[in-house]
């Protein structure tokens, strides 16, 4: 479910941003922005709190689901020449993806000493992911963040909209409690900050994109909890 609510997020985005004229590069950074949220470094930890271990598998679902479309689809977008091929999706990264799945189902764990390194290496990602956004918004003046009506669309769409999309989708299908609440936290969060890295790597507006990340970022103190609570109250 989530898997195609990002399918549909992606292509109603790159449909939107034809219609209003973006480059291809702002296209990549507009569906980036309001279709990924921020699973790993937000979600997992929120739902793992609220949920304990199911929160854990749930979050380890979302997060394959968003590698899988980032790394292939969005990864596309950001390099319009680029050709889609079957053997994009065979990646080393969408491999340990499935296979952390397939050991979370199955209640598998790796050796401590394996385990610590592969935690301590992947836990890297996150910060440098922060710290390259940051650089990027320290050589600008703060005001400039709250500047420009693409941050605030991209606010609407990813901290409010597509929430609610899903809120519905999960009403009328009646789910799993527990599964749609978890759903519900991922849905609700902020834009992935990997959207503001890949527009710096390939050379386009990586500081627009920065913008957007953290203003979404702080419009979850709000936002989050409002979309927390209608869940509760309708699911």
């Amino acid at each position: 479910l989530f898997f195609g609510m990002l399918v549909l997020s992606t292509a109603a985005e790159i449909r939107v941003g034809r219609r209003l004229g973006f480059s291809p590069q702002r296209r990549a950074i507009f569906s980036g922005l309001c279709t990924y949220p921020n699973a790993s470094f937000m979600g997992i930890p929120l739902c793992t709190a609220l949920m304990g271990d199911w929160g854990a598998l749930y979050g380890a679902a979302v997060v394959a689901a968003f590698n899988i479309l980032f790394f292939t689809v969005q990864d596309v977008l950001f390099q319009p020449g680029k050709k889609l091929e079957w053997k994009t999706f065979a990646t080393p990264l969408n491999a340990a993806t499935v296979a952390a799945v397939v050991m979370l189902a199955c209640g598998w764990h790796l050796p401590g000493t394996v385990q610590k390194v592969f935690s301590s290496v992947g836990g890297i990602t996150t910060p440098l992911a922060l710290i390259i956004m940051g650089v990027m918004l320290a050589q600008r003046p703060l005001r400039e963040l709250f500047l420009g009506r693409f941050s605030y669309a991209v606010v609407l769409i990813r901290n409010f909209f597509w929430p609610l999309v899903m809120l519905g989708v999960l009403a009328l299908l009646h789910a799993d409690r527990t599964m749609s609440l978890a759903l519900m936290v991922f849905s609700a969060m902020p834009s992935a900050s990997l959207t503001a890295v890949f527009a710096a790597r390939y050379g386009g507006e990586g500081e627009i994109s920065s913008r957007a990340v953290l203003l979404s970022t702080l419009a979850s103190i709000v936002s989050l909890p409002v979309m927390l609570l209608l869940a509760q109250a309708v699911l």
